[in-house]
């Protein structure tokens, strides 16, 4: 009997801690529980997922104020299919530990939280905050990345190119840039940036070196077609 009740117990605690999934879609004839975004987040609990559907309409901007899951459809689908564009979104302090993945951001990130993933996904202007720590930036198409002097941060495995193509205000040891593709048309793929670990880069067209780089770890990077 008490190895009964348990069990029961253990069902019971497991079922309550199981994450809700909430739908958003804008499109017509594409149904979903919300058609907004911002109401699902207002909605959902730690922990919870938001699922935005891919639309031919722009999504409004939002703020993710609680930890949670924001997947998109990707930015990049194949045709006909539509991604998930969303303006501008923020991430403050109480959206920590958040996730994001597979959403085009043609505006604006403020990632001002700590303990965020960002994944797959096309940001044109990733703005981090002072002092923000354990943050992963990874398998994204990044234009402009300020990352705002940060504790520590890991950028690994993105696409940095486009119109600028350059990261720039970082002074911690604690931060890793790692097998990342530099093709900036700036001439500078990184500025303001020292005590980083820079390692297993490809630099095409933009160079990772300037007198505003100072005291970095160079180790297994490539260059190609740039300055020097």
């Amino acid at each position: 009997m008490k190895t009964l009740l348990s069990i029961t117990v253990s069902i019971l605690y497991t079922a309550n801690c199981v994450a809700t999934v909430r739908t958003v879609s804008n499109a017509v004839g594409q149904p979903a529980q919300y058609t907004t975004i911002q109401p699902a987040i207002t909605a959902s609990s730690p922990g919870d997922t938001v699922y935005v559907m891919g639309s031919g309409t722009q999504y409004t901007s939002i703020t993710l104020d609680r930890p949670i899951t924001l997947i998109g459809a990707g930015y990049a689908p194949p045709v006909p299919a539509f991604g998930t564009n969303i303006y501008t979104v923020y991430i403050y302090a109480a959206g920590a530990g958040s996730r994001v993945i597979g959403v085009e951001i043609p505006y604006i990130f403020y990632l001002y939280g700590n303990n965020v993933t960002v994944e797959r996904c096309r940001i044109e202007q990733l703005q981090l905050n002072a002092g923000t720590s354990n943050n992963v930036i990874r398998h994204c198409y990044l234009n402009y990345v300020d990352l705002g002097y940060p504790l520590s941060i890991m950028v690994s495995n993105n696409l940095i190119s486009a119109n600028y193509g350059y990261m720039i205000n970082s002074s911690s040891s604690s931060v890793i840039i790692t097998n990342n593709i530099f093709m900036g048309t700036s001439g500078y793929a990184l500025s303001t940036i020292s005590n980083a670990l820079i390692t297993n880069n490809i630099f095409w067209g933009s160079t990772p070196v300037q007198p505003t780089v100072t005291n970095c770890t160079f180790n297994k990077n490539i260059t190609f077609l740039t300055s020097n």
